[in-house]
């Protein structure tokens, strides 16, 4: 499909469709919440299999600081199998997380400026109050933020594009009602 996105509602994921197409030869990691477990596990996802990774880490940032991670993943077998990727999409194992979790993750763009100032005005302000933390803000207008993109609309369907029978789907549309490429 070129240009836009096509999302549905009432398809079901499947391992298999989520995984990138040369998954049997990857090495995928990612974060999950584990019924098993009891809580958040950084695993390795190995043909379709969960395997718990907190014996090396207990989260993903710990986990990537380790040297020779990639000599330590080779084996899924030793490590405790949490369930099936499938079984995680559908809800009964547990359930999918963001895999960053302690990492710093670094924001670029329109708001990344105004990010960094409020960043450094929290610690200035070293937890007081809202308005006392204002007198920390320059005086003056602040920078009024405009989107370098089109505004999108959503809209059912797309153009030439076929949902499967009783899906729902959305497709991002430009206000122009041309799509473009995302």
């Amino acid at each position: 499909m070129s240009g836009g996105f096509l999302v549905s509602f009432e398809q079901a994921l499947s391992a298999e469709s989520i995984q990138p197409a040369d998954a049997s030869s990857a090495m995928l990691v990612g974060r999950v919440w584990s019924k098993t477990a009891g809580g958040p596990c950084p695993v390795l996802i190995s043909e379709g299999e969960v395997f718990d990774l907190t014996p090396l880490a207990a989260t993903i940032s710990a986990l990537l600081e380790i040297d020779g991670l990639v000599d330590a993943l080779r084996d899924p077998s030793r490590f405790a199998s949490l369930g099936s990727l499938d079984a995680f999409l559908r809800g009964e194992a547990g359930d999918l997380l963001a895999p960053a979790d302690l990492q710093a993750v670094k924001a670029a763009g329109v708001t990344f400026a105004d990010s960094m100032l409020e960043r450094v005005i929290e610690e200035q302000a070293k937890g007081r109050s809202a308005a006392r933390a204002g007198n920390s803000r320059p005086a003056g207008p602040r920078p009024r933020r405009q989107s370098q993109r089109p505004r999108r609309r959503l809209r059912q369907g797309g153009r030439g594009q076929e949902a499967a029978p009783g899906a729902r789907s959305l497709v991002a549309v430009p206000r122009s009602g041309h799509r473009s490429g995302c």
